[in-house]
């Protein structure tokens, strides 16, 4: 047996096998008591004063800080190159020619093509071109510069038709052209234009064209669209935002030639033509600037007067969202009211029902009163009335061929009085005023009507009877006077006098006339001034205007 490194014995270490014990090599640790202690040096308190202040070990950044720089930097590029490629597809597409110049880096599948309809071409290309295609070019229109410098034509497009004329050609497209520059042109020497926008034109339904004159003629009208054969440019009354153009066209309607377009609208910092509104005028009237409310920028107005009715749309210039053209049309209606008042509500229901000299009159006194509480949308409605009081003021003023006329312009006026004074003067032509009356389809009745609602007024009350009686039915006519006033009362006197000079002799219920036109001061009849002025005493015509 063999024993081992700690005496004992080993039955597997082989006999020959001398196992040593391990020397202790240079590097063995020593013992514990034989190692000797370093101590700390200690210093004097001068000597710690000397000594530099600790400083913290320095960090380098955490890997994940380079990781998120480097993720913002690849989101920029990317956006960035989205950015880029989209606006090279859109010139790609929009202006291929003013991308020719990165046609040498690409390959030849790749190149971009100049054959197509947007390449540069000469204004004689551009009329053989089209000709190919059934139509024909119009008279160029030259525009303003752009911002660069580049010169930009606007070309209307007719519709080619056998056997017709230019007058007749109705216009399909409008084409804006800008010059090109010289490095995109094969000959340097002629003038190049590429197309920058289109715009397809189709006319007016013909059922919008005649709508005015529905209430005057059987007339009615289709979905069809009518023709605009004609292409003009607004004068400088027009707004400087831009460049204004009217596309109109005729229709002969009955003994009427109207007037019918469309109003375009082109923006030179992008280039843009745009449809801005469509017009009719049955008494065959232009459009036109003209100041209106009195601002800076004039107004676009639209005739649609029928006879001595006028009608007048306001249409003012005001900002929008869109990129292509920040502005739009803007009609000023009467149907809301922009100021908060029961008696501006009123007033508004004489305008809408053709009474605007009253309408106006009622409107000065609410704006005197209202002072610094007038807002500019008021004065607004308020110009619009005193735009068509004017033209029935005049109307009223002017020299008419036959009393009749004088009685209908001042009965649209609403000058009760001065009517019932032309038909005392004129005794041989009360036939033909009564004539007047009887034919009435509405216009006259819906102004007395609601004048008597607003003011219980002597001379208004008796054109209703008169109306009423011219129509036919005399009773009916006597029992709404009487529902105005007592018959018993001078007022009612006055009204069944003046009935029965016009007809004959009263009823028998009526009592015996007076002098019809005699000077009537019934001071229960008329309107007294504060039930203009004070909002409180007007009727609340806007709940009962849908009876009429």
């Amino acid at each position: 047996m063999t024993e081992d490194v700690h005496g004992r014995v080993n039955p597997y270490l082989p006999l020959s096998v001398t196992v040593r014990k391990p020397q202790p090599t240079r590097r063995q640790r020593r013992p514990s008591s034989a190692i000797r202690r370093r101590q700390p040096s200690r210093l004097a308190p001068r000597q710690l004063n000397a000594l530099p202040p600790a400083r913290s070990p320095r960090r380098s950044p955490p890997k994940q800080t380079y990781g998120v720089l480097g993720a913002i930097v690849a989101l920029l590029g990317g956006l960035g190159l989205m950015a880029g490629g989209a606006w090279f597809s859109v010139q790609s597409m929009l202006h291929p020619e003013s991308l020719a110049w990165t046609t040498r880096w690409l390959p030849e599948w790749a190149k971009i093509a100049t054959d197509n309809p947007s390449a540069p071409q000469t204004l004689d290309e551009i009329h053989q071109s089209l000709k190919q295609q059934g139509m024909e070019a119009g008279e160029t229109v030259f525009l303003s510069s752009a911002n660069d410098g580049k010169t930009e034509i606007l070309l209307p497009v007719y519709l080619q038709r056998p056997n017709c004329d230019r007058g007749c050609r109705p216009i399909t497209q409008l084409r804006v052209y800008q010059s090109a520059s010289e490095e995109f042109t094969p000959n340097k020497d002629r003038d190049y234009y590429y197309l920058v926008n289109q715009v397809e034109v189709a006319g007016p339904a013909e059922s919008f064209v005649i709508a005015s004159l529905a209430n005057l003629s059987s007339a009615s009208g289709s979905n069809r669209p009518l023709d605009l054969t004609a292409l003009k440019r607004f004068d400088s009354k027009a707004p400087d935002t831009g460049l204004w153009f009217n596309l109109q066209g005729s229709r002969l309607e009955g003994d009427s030639q109207m007037s019918y377009g469309q109003i375009f609208h082109y923006n030179p910092s992008r280039s843009h033509l745009s449809l801005m509104l469509q017009w009719t005028s049955p008494s065959g009237q232009i459009p036109e600037w003209q100041e209106v409310t009195g601002g800076k920028t004039a107004e676009l107005t639209i005739d649609r007067s029928i006879g001595l009715e006028p009608y007048i749309d306001v249409y003012q210039v005001q900002p929008r969202n869109f990129i292509l053209n920040p502005i739009q049309l803007q009609e000023i209606t009467l149907s809301e009211a922009a100021f908060d008042s029961r008696t501006y509500k009123n007033a508004l229901l004489l305008a809408r029902k053709g009474l605007w000299s009253p309408a106006l009159e009622i409107l000065g006194v609410l704006k005197r009163e209202s002072g610094s509480n007038w807002t500019p949308a008021a004065q607004a409605q308020m110009d619009v009335v005193a735009l068509h009081a004017r033209i029935t003021q005049n109307q009223a003023k002017a020299a008419w061929a036959s009393p009749s006329q004088a009685v209908l312009a001042a009965l649209i006026d609403g000058q009760w009085r001065t009517a019932l004074e032309i038909l005392e003067n004129n005794p041989d032509q009360q036939a033909e005023i009564i004539e007047l009356l009887k034919t009435d389809t509405g216009r006259i009745w819906q102004r007395i009507d609601v004048a008597v609602r607003v003011s219980s007024d002597a001379d208004t009350i008796a054109w209703g009877t008169l109306l009423k009686a011219a129509q036919g039915d005399r009773q009916a006519a006597m029992k709404w006077a009487n529902e105005q006033v007592s018959a018993s009362s001078e007022t009612g006197q006055w009204i069944s006098g003046l009935v029965a000079k016009l007809y004959g002799a009263p009823p028998p219920e009526i009592q015996p006339p007076i002098d019809p036109l005699a000077a009537i001061e019934d001071s229960s009849v008329q309107p007294s001034p504060e039930a203009i002025e004070d909002p409180s005493a007007q009727p609340n015509l806007e709940a009962i205007e849908n009876g009429f």
